[in-house]
């Protein structure tokens, strides 16, 4: 089971420590006070703050929250996120002795918490992630935090803020500007319009009815009713605010309130409720999280880098009380986590001490929400922690288009065109130089140039931050970032370009090297964190490149490494002390590393041989010996997915379950589990191992070299195996065990076994859940298809019933596709009334029939085919159809069968793009339409061919590259959604 990160970790050092986020800061009188934040860290004071002591917390994961009922009895609240499934657990500690000891208490499937909060010694509540089991992400607990009951209410990404008033009434805030009231303990729909973009990142609730409301982009707001109506304030902000800031740490006295965030150069402050503002200076310009008064003088504000600041006249003036550091060393500017070079953090933050900061500039979660636990955002800083970095933001001004559609810069701009009045650009800039002057670093990591174009995101990033570092440097520009803001300019001194893996340039990094002060090497520092922003597995890259594109050092100094001639003291403002390791861990870690590049240069030999899958699984434990469970668990992953991703799924399934078994608690024990699942449980992975399309590896000589793995399937009773991965999951795992992506393939291998009143069971209670989404949906078409009076609870399309075979021509002439009811593909951006799109599906004794009909978006040039079609074509760069077939309806496995304008095809089951069915197509294109007729023998799919009545899940969706995606069905996105499927019913 997973828990908690142990204390022992040298990411959790008092050193690493020093310059921890500090999350949330809580004072029960003028001396006794708290802070909490990242890598487990709690500090407490008696005197004001005058002199700051850590607490030993027992946990490394980010607190987020604190909170004293007196000097005595206290909670702090966290919780760390799961690698790849972006799952959380939350971690609730306890206190009643004032923070000399904590003892971990709650539920362990509670996720990661954002906030928690008593009335008396039993009765609080708490917000935070969602979560399978605590899907509104939003809880109360009658006994001191030892058990906790969800609030009823919306699925929902998670609430970072809120506040209530008592148990049972309250006011959350959010994601993409959402708010919610709480009332009689269930979250109810607010009134007023989301707020845009922005992340809701505080909210402070003044009994009996008042309240405040805080955000990015400045946002301030006010309430005469709980939550369920925002109202700006009766006055203006000061000149400066609106632009230069995002605010997010709030507290409230009566008609006085106090607001700061980043930078955290100034607090704004009212004491009439918002009819009059002023802004105090800090004298300090690292971000502010949390704040809090105990009277309307004494208040303490804490953030970035450890910091902690005091007043003792009502916010006037702020001193210094302690800090792990004033600015950043090293900033990088990505576009996204996944862009993030993670081993030069580790290498120049973790191990060299060198404040690291990552700033992310884009985000895609606004045409197709992610379906994540834990927000980009959280996952992202727990990231940067975990290879020894300080700091991270995530700019919400700046969104993109789903991945997959690559679209030029000229459409890049115009979304960001739309999101800030037409000014993108200009709006970047100005964020960029704002963010520069913030951290103030001496080194930037950013995207290399793409001046042909085929990069043009990372162009635009590559050539707005080079804008923005002379700038930053210059004081006649974005004057109002100095006189208003408070921020000075700042002269970086060198700026470099991210080539990627594979690359060459000016300096290279080989992530094997040792990182002796992490216990580790930079890949295995690396391999956590790519985890936890990205989801899928990937072993990593040998080396990364950089080049140097701009030294303001003289006579080329500063071309030797990236922080030569550059003198930052250890201990000083921008970078943390060091310490030497233990001589024996370095002989040790030196011995270790040279076995790990063994293991890497054998997986990669196995790579490149597909015919030696046996013989590899065979050789674990010898692949293994001497490796940790971390670098052994991996190793197994790493073959499992070779194996899958080959066809060679029996193998696959043998080495997750020596995963499973051997490493347990491994961070990939629960996508190993799941998968496995998944895998006996549903028809498509049977039929591809077992019927007409399963895989049989041959060697040189034409003789199978899996014939064991073959045979060894013949008999295997695969619902049950199913059902028993599912048992082991429910003991040992029960917050995965709720997830639908798990109980729906039980649920069909509960009805393959002869258990259809078990099945009926999960779908019904999947149906009662107050949670409306598309997972709820699907329960009830079940329940539908047994009874279908009413409405379809998902879209539905009819397969016809095809009278006589077509003459597979692309022009759609047969009688039968006339009288076809044709389904229809549209855009949620509603930017498809150019292009609209058709298809159309049909069906006789044999065969599938699928009829395509697409209109050219108008000045897009389509290239003629060239050749002879291939097997598996590169379509990503084609107007094409996807028709996406799950059979058995467990939502989470299903075929895939991609055809181009040209005819050109590409296929795959359940991501194994070696699947090759049989299948025939054929295309035309006339007056800017082109269509597509294709055929698939119903024996490529199954065994069991459909009847009247039958009913499959089925997506289709068309992406249009530089143009757009249309679906038939919500949610979807090039980053196929099944749960989203709707229902295929042969007539």
């Amino acid at each position: 089971a997973a828990t908690a990160p142990s204390s022992d970790d040298p990411m959790c050092s008092e050193t690493m420590r020093a310059d921890a986020r500090l999350s949330d800061v809580c004072f029960v009188d003028a001396a006794h006070g708290w802070a909490v934040g990242d890598r487990g860290t709690i500090w407490r004071t008696a005197d004001g703050g005058q002199q700051w002591q850590l607490q030993p917390s027992g946990v490394s994961c980010p607190l987020r929250s604190v909170w004293f009922l007196d000097g005595r009895t206290g909670w702090a609240a966290g919780g760390f996120s799961h690698p790849y499934t972006h799952a959380s657990t939350g971690v609730l500690l306890r206190t009643q002795d004032g923070g000399r000891t904590w003892t971990a208490i709650a539920e362990r499937m509670l996720p990661s918490l954002a906030k928690v909060r008593f009335f008396d010694p039993e009765n609080g509540f708490a917000i935070g992630a969602a979560s399978a089991v605590f899907r509104s992400g939003a809880f109360i607990t009658k006994n001191g935090g030892r058990n906790w009951q969800p609030i009823a209410g919306v699925s929902t990404a998670g609430w970072p803020a809120g506040d209530f008033i008592d148990p049972h009434s309250g006011a959350l805030a959010g994601y993409l500007g959402a708010t919610a009231p709480v009332r009689r303990a269930a979250i109810e729909e607010g009134k007023s319009p989301r707020f845009g973009l922005r992340t809701l990142t505080g909210v402070r609730l003044v009994p009996p009815t008042w309240g405040w409301l805080i955000g990015d982009g400045a946002l301030v707001m006010l309430t005469g009713d709980l939550g369920t109506t925002w109202q700006s304030p009766p006055a203006e902000l000061p000149r400066g605010v609106v632009g230069n800031f995002d605010f997010a740490a709030i507290d409230v006295r009566g008609a006085k309130c106090w607001i700061a965030g980043s930078p955290g150069t100034r607090v704004l402050y009212t004491e009439d409720a918002g009819k009059s503002w002023t802004a105090f200076s800090t004298g300090q310009n690292l971000p502010i999280h949390a704040l809090a008064f105990v009277d309307d003088q004494h208040g303490w504000a804490v953030g970035a880098m450890g910091t902690i600041l005091a007043t003792a006249d009502g916010g006037r003036t702020w001193r210094s009380q302690r800090a792990g550091g004033a600015r950043a060393a090293l900033l990088g500017l990505f576009s996204e986590p996944a862009d993030v070079p993670w081993e030069l953090f580790a290498q120049l933050s973790g191990n060299e001490g060198y404040l690291g900061v990552v700033e992310v500039l884009s985000r895609r979660d606004v045409e197709a929400a992610p379906d994540f636990r834990t927000a980009p955002a959280d996952r992202l800083h727990e990231a940067l922690v975990s290879v020894g970095g300080s700091a991270t933001a995530a700019a919400w001004q700046f969104p993109l288009r789903q991945p997959g559609l690559g679209l030029p810069a000229e459409q890049i701009l115009d979304g960001w065109n739309r999101a800030n009045d037409g000014r993108g650009l200009e709006m970047l800039e100005d964020h960029l130089v704002r963010r520069i002057r913030l951290w103030r670093p001496d080194v930037i990591v950013t995207h290399d140039a793409s001046p042909r174009g085929d990069r043009p995101l990372e162009h635009l990033i590559n050539q707005a931050v080079l804008e923005a570092v002379r700038l930053a440097a210059d004081p006649t520009s974005h004057v109002e970032q100095i006189t208003q803001a408070g921020l000075e300019p700042w002269r970086v001194r060198k700026v470099y370009a991210s080539l990627g893996p594979d690359g060459r340039g000016t300096d290279e990094l080989t992530t094997a090297q040792l990182a002796d002060r992490l216990g580790g090497s930079l890949g295995e520092m690396a391999a956590g964190a790519r985890g936890l922003v990205e989801e899928r597995f990937d072993v990593g890259p040998e080396t990364l490149a950089f080049h140097l594109m701009v030294d303001e050092l003289p006579q080329e100094q500063g071309r030797k490494d990236f922080f030569s001639g550059i003198l930052l003291q250890p201990g000083g403002e921008a970078r943390r002390r060091l310490h030497d390791p233990p001589l024996e861990n370095v002989a040790s870690l030196r011995r270790l590393a040279q076995e790990r590049r063994n293991v890497r240069a054998i997986l990669s030999r196995s790579e490149k041989d597909p015919f030696a899958g046996e013989q590899w699984l065979a050789k674990t434990g010898e692949l293994t010996r001497g490796m940790d469970d971390a670098n052994a668990g991996r190793v197994l992953y790493h073959l499992a997915q070779r194996y899958r991703e080959t066809g060679r799924w029996p193998l696959a399934a043998r080495t997750l379950e020596l995963l499973a078994e051997r490493y347990p608690n491994h961070p990939l024990a629960d996508e190993a589990l799941t998968w496995l699942v998944q895998y006996y449980a549903s028809g498509e992975a049977a039929w591809r191992v077992q019927g007409a399309q399963r895989k049989v590896v041959v060697d040189d000589a034409g003789l199978p070299v899996s014939k064991l793995a073959i045979d060894a399937t013949k008999n295997e009773n695969r619902p049950e195996r199913a059902a028993e991965f599912g048992k082991r999951i429910e003991r040992t795992r029960p917050e995965l065990f709720a997830e639908p992506r798990i109980g729906f393939p039980l649920a069909v291998a509960d009805r393959t076994r002869g258990l259809p009143r078990q099945a009926e069971q999960f779908f019904t209670l999947q149906q009662r859940s107050p949670i409306r989404d598309a997972w709820r949906a699907a329960a009830r078409c079940e329940a539908w298809l047994a009874d279908p009076k009413s409405q379809p609870p998902k879209p539905v399309m009819n397969c016809a019933a095809a009278v006589a075979k077509p003459h597979l021509d692309g022009r759609l002439d047969e009688e039968f596709w006339k009288q076809a009811v044709p389904v229809n593909l549209v855009s949620a951006q509603q930017d498809d009334r150019d292009w609209p799109a058709t298809v159309k599906l049909a069906h006789d004794a044999e065969f599938l029939y699928i009829a395509i009909e697409c209109r050219q978006p108008p000045g897009v040039e389509y290239a003629a085919a060239s050749g002879p079609r291939p097997r598996d074509a590169d379509l990503s760069a084609h107007d094409r159809v996807e028709i996406l077939l799950d059979l058995d309806r467990d939502y989470v496995t299903y075929y895939r069968l991609v055809i181009d304008h040209r005819g050109w095809t590409c296929e795959g089951c359940w991501g194994d793009g070696s699947w090759d069915p049989d299948w025939f197509v054929a295309a035309e294109t006339t007056d800017g339409v082109w269509r597509a007729e294709a055929a698939i023998g119903l024996d490529q799919l199954t065994g069991q061919f459909p009847k009247p009545r039958d009913a499959w899940a089925a997506g289709i969706q068309r992406i249009v590259p530089g143009v757009g995606f249309q679906s038939w069905t919500t949610p979807a996105s090039t980053a196929v959604v099944p749960e989203g499927f709707g229902l295929l019913i042969f007539d």
